[in-house]
């Protein structure tokens, strides 16, 4: 019974639904705006025999632990929109003048002949694109493509795609990446040369990206109403579980 409180009836893969988190909010954050001090209720069944409840505090420690075990339930079982919403959030951040621009210039490209970030949904594999030129020709033949994205795991990684006759080095490709510029380990094509997709192992570049995307998922979510049913539940259970644990602790 318990259990299906958490599931979203109406879908078919049985994922936690973010309706059953904000229910689960609103019964925890309503008696805080009314000022019901939910430790001093008495509760009184007459059929039943007389207990006396000492720490009713702890109802409410329960009722924490409770929001914190459904919000992690709820991200394990919306991975696929967790990664839609990590990447959305992200592509905000690089798109913006100047924190975006500055982590671009000193993490990815180190030279400022970039052509754009674009975030790309539709593919099969949802991934940003960064796009820079060798700052000489002004052609698609001197592109260099950087795509980041986040695989079955939750980790970011990367890819970069270059010109046949050009080098990384050519695009100011950051060394932070770890990618090695020996131009024999790229497939080649009939244009481009690209290297595998690689998981990004700089714990500064990761910790940075996890801080951009709680940044900027607050913009993400007031635009976009996947985001929204996303992040609203998650922080808003969050934020309530701490608040009590801060309180009645």
């Amino acid at each position: 019974m318990l259990y299906q409180f958490f599931i979203d009836a109406n879908d078919k893969d049985n994922k936690v639904s973010s309706k059953a988190l904000m229910i689960l909010f609103a019964v925890g954050v309503i008696p805080l705006i009314l000022g019901v001090d939910v430790t001093k209720i008495n509760i009184s069944i007459p059929w039943l025999m007389e207990v006396t409840i000492e720490h009713k505090d702890r109802f409410v420690l329960i009722y924490a632990a409770l929001l914190l075990f459904s919000v992690y339930r709820f991200r394990l079982s919306n991975t696929e929109t967790q990664r839609y919403c990590r990447l959305h959030s992200a592509s905000f951040f690089f798109n913006s003048q100047l924190l975006g621009f500055l982590f671009i210039k000193n993490f990815i490209f180190n030279k400022t002949n970039i052509k754009g970030v674009s975030y790309n949904s539709k593919k099969k594999k949802e991934e940003l694109t960064f796009i820079c030129s060798d700052g000489e020709y002004d052609q698609r033949e001197n592109y260099g493509y950087f795509y980041l994205s986040i695989n079955d795991d939750g980790q970011w990684e990367y890819q970069l795609w270059v010109a046949e006759d050009m080098s990384p080095c050519e695009l100011g490709f950051s060394k932070y990446w770890d990618l090695n510029f020996d131009p024999t380990v790229f497939e080649g094509d009939d244009l481009y040369h690209h290297s595998e997709y690689c998981v990004i192992k700089r714990t500064r570049i990761k910790l940075i990206l996890r801080a951009a995307c709680c940044l900027f998922s607050l913009r993400a979510a007031a635009r976009d109403i996947v985001c929204l049913d996303y992040y609203l539940p998650v922080y808003c259970n969050i934020g309530l579980s701490m608040f009590l644990v801060w309180k009645y602790m």
